[in-house]
């Protein structure tokens, strides 16, 4: 039963490591090539757009005359701004990859925890059948030296090697069924959970990024 927790644990680390360092990053890189290619196209509609003004925030001003008027002091403003928001998003999606890197280190722990649970059942389980084994053949020969007994003992071994393999074949039947119904039920949890509190919390852009795209395109 421990394979199941490993083969979690296993799959969890790769769709962390795989999110976090190649999906994540290729998100903001998409988002912002697609953002630097609507906006070249809505350069002529430049004249219906105003920003704030760097000096007074209260007040907006013009893309056209305020541009070419305060270039450098606005490119400054909003490249500053954009900084300091771009550093707050990483910070807030490294606490992200922290908190999923945390909750993969609980289910590896609880990986091992079962499996040392599972060694010793097992060697408990092997102690307690090598015991009934021994009563088992005692009895047996008391019985084939029984001169009440009618069945030849080879008969009646092929009847205990028959049912011993059919009870073998219900067992692992069952157990591979238990197995798979357990590992989907896991995936199923870990997924929902990363999603939710992961993946839709994760900050592709922040909105003065945009605001310093935005301007970078029309200066």
């Amino acid at each position: 039963m421990y394979i199941v927790f490993f083969h979690l644990s296993g799959i969890a680390l790769l769709e962390i490591l795989f999110y976090f360092l190649y999906v994540g990053n290729m998100e903001t890189n998409l988002f912002s090539d697609t953002i630097n290619k609507m906006l070249k196209s809505e350069h002529k509609n430049i004249e219906n757009y105003r920003i704030k003004n760097p000096v007074n925030e209260s007040q907006y001003i013009d893309m056209i005359n305020g541009l070419s008027q305060n270039s450098s002091q606005i490119i400054n403003y909003y490249h500053s701004k954009s900084k300091d928001s771009e550093n707050k998003r990483k910070h807030h999606n490294d606490k992200l990859f922290h908190k999923a890197i945390i909750v993969w280190v609980f289910i590896f722990g609880v990986s091992i925890l079962v499996l040392i649970l599972e060694i010793y059942y097992n060697k408990y389980n092997k102690k307690q059948m090598e015991k009934t084994d021994s009563v088992s053949n005692i009895a047996l020969e008391m019985v084939q030296t029984s001169i009440s007994t009618y069945e030849s003992p080879r008969a009646r071994n092929n009847d205990e090697i028959i049912d011993t393999n059919q009870n073998e074949i219900k067992r692992k039947i069952i157990y591979t069924s238990i197995h798979s119904i357990l590992l989907a039920g896991l995936i199923l949890g870990f997924e929902f959970w990363f999603f939710n509190q992961i993946i839709m919390n994760y900050q592709v852009m922040s909105k003065e990024e945009l605001e310093y795209l935005f301007i970078d395109n029309y200066i």
